[in-house]
């Protein structure tokens, strides 16, 4: 049984999910959905505080996760207590609680998205490594769209512009979250 009122801490990186080689537990999408819709069933829990330290991370599991603790507040008081740092992603999980405290020294806020890769590939043939994209299909652009992720490739024009095309999509998100959730 939950004590009446509940704190939740959600501390470090927000990702899909855990196990990367330089990976702490952070804050995954699985273990906290399955915690919040645990809290909103249960009966006994009359509020619950989130304890938000986080830097942000992920945007797709930022925003899974926003959606979960939406719900929760549909039923029971959310609150969000923000401790050193909810920038970015854990400023995304905050707005969408219904009341969010903030202490004098938080680090918060940085509504951004941030996207690219880097490429290894002109360094590497500089030490006679080459790496040769092979398309699936032989129709224009797909060599581009294979290579889109790769380390040794730049990206094309068309494929630079989809990318930020889906940066600015992440982006208004964002904003129309921050902008209902604060009113």
């Amino acid at each position: 049984s939950w004590p009446s009122r509940l704190m939740v801490p959600l501390v470090g990186s927000i990702a899909m999910s855990g196990g990367g080689i330089l990976d702490e537990a952070g804050i995954t999408v699985k273990p906290v959905t399955r915690t919040l819709r645990k809290l909103a069933k249960d009966e006994s829990v009359k509020a619950v505080v989130l304890r938000i330290d986080s830097p942000g991370g992920s945007a797709l599991a930022s925003d899974l996760l926003w959606h979960e603790i939406d719900e929760l507040a549909k039923t029971k008081p959310v609150v969000a207590s923000l401790g050193d740092t909810a920038a970015s992603g854990g400023y995304y999980l905050a707005v969408a609680a219904r009341h969010v405290i903030a202490e004098r020294t938080t680090i918060l806020g940085s509504i951004g998205v941030v996207g690219g890769k880097i490429v290894l590939g002109p360094a590497l043939a500089r030490f006679g490594v080459n790496a040769v994209t092979v398309p699936a299909s032989p129709e224009p652009g797909a060599a581009a769209r294979a290579a889109w992720l790769s380390p040794f490739e730049s990206w094309d024009d068309p494929t630079r512009e989809r990318v930020h095309a889906q940066m600015r999509a992440i982006y208004e998100l964002f904003l129309d979250r921050v902008a209902r959730g604060r009113k």
